[in-house]
């Protein structure tokens, strides 16, 4: 029963850590134009997460979707965390018809 207990909380405190990146709101740099950034979260286990690159450029089409308007991705950078320094990453975009 004990055993069952640690597994339970070993997946839970996993199942936490592995979602949790932070998206910043489009920010407009220019006509259409429009960069987002993401943080991923700290690791309690000492292991930098990357970030989650996939739903920075979800979050991006819906600003272009939601203004009736295509997502054309211009730039994309990620810098990989590490054990002090937590991920993170950028993308550039143009909202076009």
């Amino acid at each position: 029963m004990k055993f069952r207990a640690i597994f339970v909380l070993c997946a839970s405190v996993l199942a936490v850590s592995a979602c949790g990146n932070t998206v910043s709101r489009a920010i407009s740099t220019g006509e259409n134009t429009y960069i987002m950034t993401t943080k991923a979260k700290p690791s309690p286990f000492g292991v930098a997460n990357s970030a989650d690159m996939g739903s920075l450029i979800e979050e991006g089409s819906a600003t272009c979707t939601d203004q009736g308007l295509r997502f054309v991705l211009l730039e994309r950078q990620e810098n990989e965390g590490h054990a002090l320094k937590m991920g993170g990453g950028s993308i550039e975009f143009k909202c076009v018809e």
